[in-house]
């Protein structure tokens, strides 16, 4: 939208078209003035060469028409050029649209960066929340999930160690979110506002999926799918109870499953941290015969108990 102009702007642009008119007036009358002198300098040469033959006498006459037609149509041109316009802000209107639109990009480059501080002031105001939580010395608790359809799951579930909260969930009948308000109740019946320091799925998969619940595959291409909103809540929700103090030990396990079998399983491991930023977590499916393997092991469970448990899985015997 154009500038409305000030008074003072309105009378310098109506002096200036005032001088124009003028100077277009004055020049006009210089012309007429020369083209009639021409003229009658035209009749007074007739005048004294009446003698001459008729024929010459027509001949100089159409010659000074035909210059005094150039003359007049070279005036007109000149008034073209010199006509005076009215005022137009069209190129200084266009570059300032250009310029607004600089400033868009720019305001929408610095509000994300102003979001991103944000999200890190209040990532950060959260770490000393739950710094005060644990200003007895006490540390977050690990966390356990167990997959009914694990063989005895039951006999796995009291392999744990003592500070693990563990969950023996149904595969065929538990939520998403039965799991999560299961492990923030427990979360915050062992103290209030803490988090998780780590957490353990046992449950069934392959290379690049996993079973969590049943008829609920996890693979990379599901997290997309809008069907699978209420999974993707739930990523977003466990990245949420981990525990910011010791960030770079926050880790999610997965066991039970070769899920890394092949790389759309580091894939999947990938845009799973994604979802739960701002959180800082990592997602690790160790072998349990390699060294991280047996640390994973030992972070969670009893190893003599854990050892009679995968002797006794596939028995038929209680």
């Amino acid at each position: 939208m154009a500038r409305k102009l000030s008074n003072f702007e309105i009378y310098l642009y109506s002096v200036f078209r005032g001088h124009q008119e003028r100077q277009l007036i004055k020049k006009q009358s210089e012309m007429a003035i020369k083209i009639q002198r021409r003229f009658r300098r035209h009749l007074s040469e007739a005048s004294n060469t009446e003698e001459n033959n008729h024929k010459e006498s027509k001949e100089n006459k159409e010659n000074d028409e035909e210059k005094s037609k150039q003359e007049l149509l070279e005036l007109r041109r000149e008034n073209r050029e010199n006509r005076v316009r009215g005022w137009r802000e069209d190129t200084p209107e266009l570059l300032r649209k250009e310029y607004k639109a600089e400033i868009g990009e720019q305001t929408k480059e610095e509000f994300n960066l102003f979001q991103d501080e944000i999200t890190e002031l209040k990532w950060k105001s959260e770490q000393q929340i739950e710094r005060n939580v644990y200003l007895d010395g006490s540390s977050p608790r690990k966390i356990l999930f167990i997959s009914s359809n694990i063989q005895k799951s039951s006999l796995l579930a009291e392999a744990r160690l003592a500070d693990v909260i563990t969950f023996d969930y149904d595969f065929a009948k538990d939520t998403f979110e039965n799991l999560i308000n299961m492990l923030e109740t427990n979360l915050e019946e062992y103290r209030a506002g803490s988090r998780a320091r780590s957490i353990c799925f046992v449950c069934q998969g392959g290379p690049g999926h996993l079973y969590i619940l049943k008829k609920r595959v996890l693979t990379s291409p599901k997290l997309k799918k809008e069907s699978e909103a209420d999974q993707v809540r739930f990523w977003k929700s466990i990245g949420k109870c981990m525990s910011k103090i010791r960030h770079h030990e926050s880790v999610i396990h997965i066991m039970g499953c070769n899920i890394l079998g092949n790389s759309k399983g580091q894939q999947l491991f990938d845009e799973l941290e994604a979802i739960m930023r701002p959180s800082i977590v990592k997602i690790k499916a160790p072998l349990e015969l390699s060294e991280e393997g047996q640390d994973m092991i030992s972070a969670y469970f009893d190893k003599p108990k854990y050892n009679t448990w995968k002797m006794r899985r596939y028995s038929k015997t209680e």
